[in-house]
């Protein structure tokens, strides 16, 4: 063979092994796209919003894609009004209940859920208070925490017994030794804003007064001497607007205590909201049990919560 038709061969091989290659990589781009989807992606998947489990819910929340935790609508504003939480599952049928359970004393009818540190705070709003309820979520099931118990406030006094209020909450934690010891729901002044009363106002301002205090007395049975709204009533009545108890704390010079006080009620119902003249509320069995583990010159810190 000549050298002519050697160089000629040789190019003609050059070609067809060019061709090939180019077919090779082109039938490797087609074939990519399947075959990435082939191979397991690593990526943790991103919840997204999907329709609502329970379109009746008052709130519904999204744990993943197939869990979500629903409560329950409630228009009722007294302050015995319950809830029920429940967890909701999403099968090849639809939405099925894997857990629930109640949740007490969650008026209000604007409800929201935040998760938080594992838990879930469930806030039950209305015009005068607020409540607030915690779950957990634990393979498959609802646990009911206390919320405030686990929110409560670090105590400013380490000996002997203290007792803390926080008004936007309308909540009353009592340390003992500084540690906590119980917690309980009040109402506080209807006048959520200042200014503070003073002695010149204290009737028609009804501001339940903030700062640190002392337990100045206590009463059993206290009576009322009634007011514009309330008639005049005996010790331990049943329209008794002060309930069974009175611990009265100073505030002005002078008060001696006799002005406002953590006392009972005869409407338990508006416990948790801000409803009083400025004293501090709360249930009638709550305020006896109180009072039998405190004493007077016992310190009581009051704050607006909302800081």
């Amino acid at each position: 063979m000549s050298a002519y038709r050697r160089r000629r061969a040789k190019r003609r091989r050059g070609l067809v092994l060019a061709l090939a290659l180019i077919a090779v990589a082109a039938g490797t781009y087609t074939l990519r796209e399947p075959l990435l989807n082939l191979i397991p992606s690593t990526q943790t998947a991103t919840p997204t919003t999907n329709s609502p489990a329970d379109p009746a819910a008052a709130a519904e929340l999204a744990i993943s894609p197939t869990l979500h935790l629903a409560i329950s609508a409630q228009s009722d504003l007294a302050f015995q009004t319950g809830r029920t939480a429940r967890l909701l599952a999403k099968t090849k049928t639809g939405w099925t209940e894997q857990a629930k359970l109640t949740l007490p004393n969650l008026p209000g009818d604007q409800v929201k859920i935040t998760p938080e540190n594992g838990s879930y705070i469930i806030e039950a709003r209305q015009a005068l208070g607020l409540r607030r309820a915690e779950v957990q979520v634990e393979g498959g099931k609802l646990r009911l925490l206390d919320y405030y118990s686990n929110h409560a406030p670090t105590p400013a006094v380490k000996n002997g017994s203290y007792l803390f209020v926080n008004k936007y909450l309308n909540q009353l934690w009592y340390f003992q030794d500084g540690k906590l010891a119980a917690t309980y729901p009040v109402a506080t002044g209807r006048q959520t804003s200042g200014p503070a009363p003073t002695m010149q106002d204290y009737m028609t301002n009804f501001f339940t007064p903030e700062g640190q205090y002392k337990i100045a007395n206590k009463r059993v049975d206290p009576a009322y001497y009634g007011s514009a709204e309330h008639p005049a009533a005996v010790g331990g009545a049943p329209d008794n607007p002060l309930g069974p108890r009175w611990m009265g704390f100073g505030v002005l010079q002078g008060d001696a205590g006799n002005i406002w006080a953590i006392h009972g009620t005869n409407d338990p119902a508006k416990i948790g909201t801000w409803v009083s003249d400025g004293c501090i509320r709360m249930r009638p069995e709550d305020v006896t049990a109180l009072f039998d583990r405190i004493n007077v010159e016992t310190t009581l810190q009051v704050v607006s919560g909302r800081t």
